[in-house]
């Protein structure tokens, strides 16, 4: 992933006025040699130093940038910014971000490159400053932005900010982040179990028609919190939800054919299939799974949850036998184990 070439694409390849000369930008494609000026190489080195950790470097091919307006000089110091945040210079750096707002107060440009470098350089305060204007000022931008930046982000939330974290979710729910996919159900059903624990129950139904998942819904139906919800929920599911597993059946395979690596889609896909019924689709993909001792011993907990879903499938389909069934809770056991040793 290219640190700005979204920033780029956004900023030269608009039908406004360019910030910076116009040029064509292909991912992956070195380009010709240019002039040390040249706005696209500078940023093509920039880019290189500040995933390489040379945040020296970086500050200095920054400085090499001069824009012309206002605009793209708030840019340039958010790029200044997030390399000074890798040198440790918190003080310098908070100066150019406030400079920058000063410069361009309804920009979200600077707050953008601010997110992603605070994220490279594991500042989740700054992180979280520059993605609360983004949500304020350009929610288009957020919902724009690569889930695997915001997961990475939720992750390593500022520690001691409770409800300024949680509101941020509720914020990015809101705004639809993630749309009709496993990630934007997650989001909804995330912004739902905030808003109980806080006895909101009336904003808490505005995100269940976005949840898209039966297991979800399934959950909230047996669980006494979410009590008062239950006659809506009843009203939503209750007719509907086939439409709903086939909803979250298209969704999850579409996540897990663009990404088949990644165990937590996976675990999503065998999931969803089961609850839709299809159960001889959701045991055939347990080829993708460990199947000896060892590779059990190291996989991860979303591996777990693949493999306890596949159980469960066999089982239903009348197809499970005591040695499969021990062995898959021997799974769970020692995927939960190794999440525990890895905390």
């Amino acid at each position: 992933m290219e640190f700005l070439m979204g920033l780029l694409a956004a900023l030269v390849l608009s039908p406004q006025q360019p910030l910076f000369r116009q040029a064509a930008v292909s991912k992956g494609v070195e380009a010709a040699p240019a002039a040390a000026e040249d706005p696209d190489a500078l940023l093509k080195i920039y880019d290189s130093a500040m995933f390489g950790e040379r945040f020296d470097e970086a500050l200095a091919t920054a400085r090499k940038l001069q824009p012309n307006n206002p605009e793209g000089q708030a840019f340039v110091d958010g790029l200044q910014a997030s390399a000074l945040l890798g040198l440790n210079r918190d003080a310098e750096a908070r100066a150019l971000v406030d400079k920058a707002e000063q410069l361009a107060p309804s920009s979200a440009e600077p707050s953008r490159a601010i997110f992603m470098g605070a994220l490279i350089t594991k500042r989740p305060k700054f992180a979280a400053d520059a993605l609360d204007r983004m949500i304020a000022r350009a929610p288009d931008m957020v919902r724009g932005l690569d889930q695997n930046w915001i997961g990475y982000f939720l992750n390593h939330e500022p520690d001691g900010q409770k409800t300024r974290n949680e509101d941020r979710r509720i914020a990015l729910a809101r705004i639809g982040y993630g749309g009709d996919t496993a990630t934007g159900h997650w989001r909804a059903a995330d912004a739902v179990g905030i808003l109980v624990r806080r006895g909101d129950f009336s904003g808490a139904s505005e995100f269940l028609q976005y949840i898209n998942e039966p297991e979800y819904y399934e959950n909230m139906l047996i669980q006494k919190r979410y009590a008062p919800l239950w006659p809506e929920l009843g009203e939503l599911v209750g007719p509907h939800l086939e439409r709903v597993r086939e909803s979250s059946l298209r969704s999850s395979k579409m996540d897990y054919a663009n990404d088949p690596d990644d165990r937590d889609k996976l675990q999503r896909y065998v999931n969803a299939l089961r609850h839709a019924g299809k159960l001889d689709d959701a045991i055939a993909l347990r080829g993708t799974l460990p199947t000896t001792s060892a590779e059990m011993a190291s996989a991860d907990e979303p591996t777990g949850w693949a493999v306890n879903n596949i159980a469960l499938a066999l089982h239903e389909a009348g197809r499970a036998t005591r040695r499969t069934s021990s062995s898959h809770c021997s799974t769970m056991h020692r995927c939960r184990r190794n999440i525990g040793a890895s905390a």
